[in-house]
């Protein structure tokens, strides 16, 4: 996993702090960490629409102390699974939305507060080194990916069976980049046993407040125990929030990755990573 190509393929004007994705035919769906919306842009058109997600506020950028904080999309069937990241106690950041892939309109606004409390308690983490990032959902299991990026960098995945009623916590180790520890910043199921994620190096002990970004690294890991694999650094210098599966041949993966500059700017880039396989 050494050689890979990583370029710009369109510029999503409209869309800021991008934090999660998802690929469909010729549409690329987007969330933003600080917007109520569910963005989808045509690459084939260049053209971008959106829906709004909670009708309680028509506002579409919200600052940060009301922000929604959506981090994590996952595709299950016909429905979008919204998550907020949960990193704050004032409960705007834990809400789960369900809306229809095809219409896009909210089936269900879920309050995951306690849920949320459940998670930390059964995995013995504090309340700041909570804060969800990633989400997969896939046979009737449910992973979310907690980003490291707290005191206690507590980079780990909870999985949710649902046939089973049974929640596990499974903590990751990850390296550093430049002294600071990557944590995990979303991941994609690939085939049904291998998981590609994506960590950043961001120069903080707040899951809250931003900090200055070491790099991004790509790495792997394996079902069922989620063992780390192979990693590389895919960027010194960039923040990458969200990856989302292409295709595949024999000899390449496709992804598509965005980032969040945290620069305050209505624009987002929509990267192609190539991988040799």
């Amino acid at each position: 996993m050494t050689d890979f190509v990583l370029k710009v393929v369109a510029t999503v004007v409209g869309v800021g702090a991008a934090s999660g994705l998802f690929f469909r035919d010729d549409s690329v769906y987007l969330i933003s960490d600080n917007s109520n919306y569910l963005y989808r842009y045509s690459l084939s058109a260049d053209a971008l629409d959106k829906v709004l997600l909670i009708a309680d506020s028509l506002h579409e950028q919200l600052p940060k102390k009301l922000k929604r904080d959506f981090e994590a999309i996952a595709a299950d069937g016909d429905r979008f699974y919204i998550y907020g990241s949960g990193s704050s106690d004032n409960g705007k950041r834990n809400l789960r939305i369900t809306l229809d892939m095809e219409s896009r309109q909210t089936d269900a606004v879920e309050a995951m507060t306690d849920s949320y409390a459940r998670l930390r308690e059964l995995a013995g983490l504090r309340k700041d080194d909570f804060n969800l990032e990633g989400a997969i959902h896939r046979d009737g299991n449910v992973y979310l990916f907690n980003r490291g990026n707290g005191p206690n960098q507590m980079n780990s995945i909870f999985k949710l069976d649902a046939a089973n009623r049974d929640t596990t916590f499974l903590p990751v180790e990850l390296p550093e980049l430049g002294g600071v520890r990557t944590a995990l910043t979303d991941a994609v199921m690939v085939g049904g046993d291998t998981v590609y994620f994506l960590a950043a190096a961001e120069d903080t002990e707040s899951a809250y407040h931003d900090g200055a970004v070491n790099g991004t690294l790509l790495g792997t890991l394996s079902l069922p125990d989620f063992t780390l694999g192979d990693y590389i650094l895919i960027s010194d210098s960039h923040k990458f929030e969200g990856i989302t599966f292409v295709e595949a041949d024999t000899k390449h993966l496709t992804f598509f990755l965005c980032e969040d500059p945290d620069n305050g700017e209505q624009a987002t880039a929509l990267y192609r990573l190539t991988l040799n396989r």
